[in-house]
């Protein structure tokens, strides 16, 4: 029987990835609420049961209908040719230019043991095995030269934390540990780029724990499409109470060593557009955008660097082939880490928590990038002098 299934291995493959693509673009989207899950847990018994069906059809040698054979061979194309081309791209995707950095990781369950940091909820059981990254912290430090970052804001620091996912599913002790972490930075910016809450419960948490990691100069934030779910109102006040300024689709402008910052924030396309009048403006722009699905757009319109989570790394990243699911009308092609378009760069965070925390392969992450300007004085040097952003 196996030998007989072996032939239509390619079709059988090929419709999983069919599949895996239109859940990752519905999930991109932009439908608010609890409706993609639902479509999506229908949508995979649909096609579930047809691929067994289609299985079952072939043993008995029944003969397919025209539609079902152009199926099958678009099938056959996508898992014997497509997956292996697209694997091949991304395992030799070359890395972007200007950028260097280091990074450690902390075991933060063999540190405090898993009991103070998961709750009791089934869902926290996920983080239990010995093979979950769900609390292995990874601590990146980059290096990145930007294109067109102007030498006046050579130096500039911005520590990101994204997609906490704060509920009851983890301890309040867990978040502790990573702000504790976070804080360790001195940058000039600190911003967080969206679903921080997982439960209306965690809102005591942000109004007490955001304070502990501060920007010299400012402290962002912007809302995803899971912290929408919830009270995103008391959110805002939280954030608010917290110092933490909510800049979800508008801009903050600041003067700096006489050249103008522009920092930008958006939720699209589950919350509000950002207007970007503004970028030919001022001399740099950052924005925070909970998605990468912007970058194309954003990169057209001439911003220099975006920050992004939302896609968690995929979570499950499998030898090789590396991630399958992933919210993102782009499916996988916005994973994790640095990607160029023209003068354009993304940093994408695999993020802290999440509402199923599995994860393997993909440990957790908080994030502090140093920009670089390609007309600095001495672009050899890795010294960052503290402090050498001043408000004009």
């Amino acid at each position: 029987m196996i030998r007989d299934l072996l032939p239509l291995a390619p079709v059988l493959l090929g419709h999983a990835c069919l599949v895996v693509l239109a859940i990752n673009a519905l999930h991109g989207v932009g439908i608010r609420g609890h409706w993609p899950n639902k479509i999506t847990y229908a949508f995979l018994v649909v096609t579930g049961v047809a691929g067994l069906v289609l299985a079952w059809s072939w043993l008995r040698g029944d003969s397919w209908p025209w539609p079902l054979r152009g199926y099958a061979w678009l099938c056959g194309l996508v898992g014997g040719l497509g997956l292996p081309i697209v694997t091949a791209v991304r395992l030799l995707r070359p890395r972007v230019p200007g950028v260097s950095g280091r990074d450690h990781v902390l075991d933060l369950a063999a540190e405090h043991g898993v009991d103070r940091l998961i709750g009791d909820c089934r869902r926290a059981r996920l983080m239990r095995p010995s093979w979950s990254d769900a609390l292995r912290l990874q601590c990146h430090e980059w290096e990145v030269e930007l294109p067109r970052w102007p030498e006046a804001l050579d130096g500039l620091s911005i520590t990101q934390l994204t997609d906490l996912h704060m509920s009851p599913i983890y301890q309040r002790e867990f978040f502790e540990r990573v702000f504790h972490e976070a804080g360790r930075w001195d940058s000039d910016l600190v911003v967080f780029t969206g679903d921080l809450i997982e439960s209306n419960e965690a809102l005591p948490w942000v109004e007490s724990l955001f304070p502990t990691v501060k920007g010299r100069i400012g402290t962002l934030a912007i809302l995803g499409n899971h912290d929408i779910l919830h009270d995103d109102e008391a959110l805002k006040r939280s954030l608010a109470h917290a110092d933490v300024t909510e800049i979800d689709g508008s801009w903050r402008e600041w003067s700096l060593n006489g050249v103008k910052l522009a920092v930008g924030g958006t939720s699209a396309p589950w919350g509000p557009r950002l207007p970007l009048d503004l970028v030919r403006h001022v001399d740099a722009t950052v924005v925070l955008s909970h998605t990468p699905d912007l970058f194309p757009w954003l990169a057209r319109k001439g911003v220099d660097l975006v920050l992004s989570g939302h896609n968690h790394g995929g979570q499950i990243r499998l030898p090789v082939i590396g991630p399958m699911l992933m919210p993102s009308v782009y499916s996988r092609r916005y994973d994790q880490g640095f990607f160029r378009k023209d003068d354009a760069t993304l940093y994408v965070s695999r993020g802290i928590g999440g509402a199923n925390p599995v994860r393997y392969r993909c440990p957790i992450e908080i994030t502090r990038l140093v920009l670089r300007s390609p007309k600095r004085q001495g672009r050899g040097t890795r010294q960052v002098a503290q402090g050498a952003i001043a408000r004009s």
